[in-house]
């Protein structure tokens, strides 16, 4: 029962007026009642199904005084403009320039993430571009060779889609083996500078399970980071021990026509880092990758405006239905009941 007029009090106590000083109007409503009952005693025929019974004039006149008498009463609540009010909060939040540079090389088909270091960052990935929020992210992929799988852009929807296309296919492993790191990370910066908004602030997550051995050095290309202000994030990924390659379920053989066994000596991606002045993270797992990719996500979050929004939901039109349903019953009432309809 408690429970009930909690409720009770919650949903309707807390209704507020649109103009709350029309109710004090309320107060003349004896004196308009006491008018129309002496102008009705006056001037009102008797009711013609009592006036057989040998009933007396005050029927009549109460009957309709209470009908108007009601009708006022809604008419005044319809003009307080009943309703409830709610606040909100809103919270502008400014979008960052998000790079993912995703490693897709033979290594990356490695089964100590389940089924693949590949697929299991796909799928985390995907995840980190939900919660992005209003940043624009691009994706950049490598192997031997690198290029770009997605511009920068606020469509979630086609990033995620263009994310779970990724294949250890998409690049010809037997002409452009290898990592080209600092390929990589110049392709990234210059596609950041391209589409650089003033004002807004740009990060590069690489994602890697191995050390440079094509292309540029990746420390030649620090100078270029750090003159751009893109805050670097490293995440090397590999568990501690060597693990087989697979692709397609089967055993990656080697130009020696041995098993492919991939590990992470993580000592040149700690540099890299030292020096782009960023952070590095190591990923033994996938719940390890996961927890990191949600830290970064995290990072360079500024609030712009945090305001408050007034909310109404007006009421008024119940009190002005009833007052409409009041004043069609009392025109029934006058036409069926009285025989002459006072003024």
């Amino acid at each position: 029962m408690m429970e009930t007029l909690s409720a009770f009090a919650a949903e309707h106590l807390s209704t507020q007026f649109a103009h709350p000083a029309a109710l004090w109007l309320v107060l003349l409503l004896p004196v308009f009642a006491f008018l129309r009952f002496y102008y009705l005693r006056k001037g009102a025929a008797p009711l013609a199904s009592v006036q057989h019974r040998g009933r007396s004039l005050p029927l009549n006149v109460i009957g309709l005084l209470l009908i108007e008498t009601i009708l006022m009463l809604a008419v005044l609540i319809a003009v307080a403009s009943p309703g409830k009010e709610g606040r909100l909060q809103s919270i502008s939040e400014e979008g960052i320039d998000v790079a993912l540079v995703l490693d897709i090389s033979a290594s990356m088909m490695a089964a100590d993430f389940k089924p693949t270091r590949l697929d299991s960052l796909k799928k985390l990935a995907a995840d980190f571009v939900e919660r992005s929020g209003s940043d624009r992210i691009g994706v950049v992929l490598f192997a031997g060779e690198v290029f770009t799988q997605a511009p920068l852009t606020t469509d979630r929807k086609a990033v995620r889609e263009l994310l779970s296309g990724i294949s250890y296919y998409m690049i010809d492993h037997s002409r452009s083996g290898g990592t080209a790191i600092g390929d990589a990370l110049l392709m990234t910066v210059d596609m950041l500078e391209r589409r650089r908004i003033d004002g807004r602030d740009q990060a590069l997550v690489l994602v890697t399970d191995g050390e440079n051995d094509r292309g540029i050095d990746p420390k030649k290309v620090i100078p270029y980071l750090k003159e751009r202000d893109v805050n670097l994030y490293v995440v090397g990924m590999a568990g501690d021990e060597k693990a087989p390659v697979f692709i397609d379920g089967q055993p990656f053989i080697t130009v020696e026509n041995k098993q492919l066994y991939t590990s992470l000596d993580d000592t040149s991606l700690r540099e890299l880092t030292e020096l782009g002045r960023g952070r590095y993270y190591r990923a033994k797992d996938e719940d390890a990758l996961r927890s990191i990719l949600k830290e970064i996500g995290s990072l360079n979050r500024t609030p712009l405006d945090v305001r408050e929004i007034r909310t109404r939901r007006s009421d008024a039109w119940m009190a002005a239905l009833a007052a409409l349903l009041l004043f069609l019953i009392r025109q029934i009432y006058l036409i069926h009941f009285v025989r002459r309809p006072p003024l």
